[in-house]
């Protein structure tokens, strides 16, 4: 019994060690916060505008994970993506429900435009139009 404990503390400190760099990396990886708003353009623009937060880790390799917040819901939406030169994509949900592509600016903001990537009859107009939206998030 007693070297069974013993091999299975050594694999547990090994396992910690070796996990170690990998959780460094992710605690160095900057959050950032944005303030979100999504106003539609197609297949009709709408009136109003969708708000939200998305809170997002960017890793020095420019892989981006995090999550969008609606304000309307309060529920957790996990996003993933990446940003390269300026240039950012992501994808919203767990199907990458929507699909994000734009800009960084200069002061942090990101901008661009989102589309819905369902498939269903709701989604699209007459004449399959997919539902698009403009999109900015400002830095908080």
């Amino acid at each position: 019994m007693r070297n069974l404990m013993t091999s299975a503390t050594a694999a547990l400190a090994a396992a910690t060690l070796l996990s170690a760099p990998a959780i460094a990396s992710a605690e160095s990886a900057p959050t950032f916060t944005y303030a979100t708003t999504l106003r539609q353009t197609q297949p009709l623009p709408s009136g109003g505008v969708y708000t939200g937060s998305l809170r997002l880790t960017v890793a020095s390799d420019g892989i981006v994970n995090g999550w969008y917040i609606p304000s309307d819901e309060g529920r957790f939406i996990a996003v993933t993506g990446g940003e390269q030169d300026g240039k950012f994509w992501l994808q919203v949900g767990d199907n990458g429900d929507f699909q994000i592509f734009g800009t960084v600016a200069k002061n942090g903001a990101l901008n661009g435009s989102v589309t819905e990537q369902h498939a269903g009859p709701l989604d699209f107009d007459d004449m399959g139009f997919p539902v698009t939206f403009d999109f900015t998030a400002t830095l908080q």
